[in-house]
């Protein structure tokens, strides 16, 4: 009788033991998906707000352009308003001539980078051919 109790209550608690896994693992579960979700949401969050913030870039850009020329604008009579245009081609100007600097610059880099990688490769080959050589 003894013996019989002991099977029952080892036979509980091994059933207890695989339903608490079971409730366990179907946790983990559970909150690996809600892991998951967060991690897409947040991805498509940073996504948004880098897009609204490349969108708003431009628009800042342009009101602080017309805030700067109007300023200019009180500041100069009408007389001075051809001096003030011109200079602010002039402005122009000057960026443009930076942004051209900038983009020969890269140029320059990626075309040294190009050499770089070319040179590796001929290396690269010509240890190659010294190995078969001596094979």
């Amino acid at each position: 009788m003894i013996e019989h109790f002991n099977d029952q209550s080892l036979a509980r608690r091994r059933q207890w033991a695989i339903s608490r896994h079971q409730g366990l693992e179907g946790t983990r579960i559970n909150l690996q998906v809600c892991y998951q979700e967060e991690v897409l949401n947040y991805d498509d969050t940073e996504g948004w707000l880098i897009e609204v913030h490349e969108e708003e870039i431009p628009k800042l850009q342009v009101q602080i352009q017309y805030a700067q020329i109007s300023m200019e604008m009180d500041m100069f009579s009408k007389s001075d308003l051809s001096a003030a245009f011109k200079d602010i081609g002039a402005q122009e100007a000057e960026e443009e001539e930076i942004e051209k600097e900038v983009a020969d610059e890269e140029g320059e880099e990626e075309e040294e980078g190009a050499k770089e990688e070319f040179e590796d490769a001929k290396e690269e080959e010509e240890r190659g051919e010294g190995e078969d050589k001596m094979l």
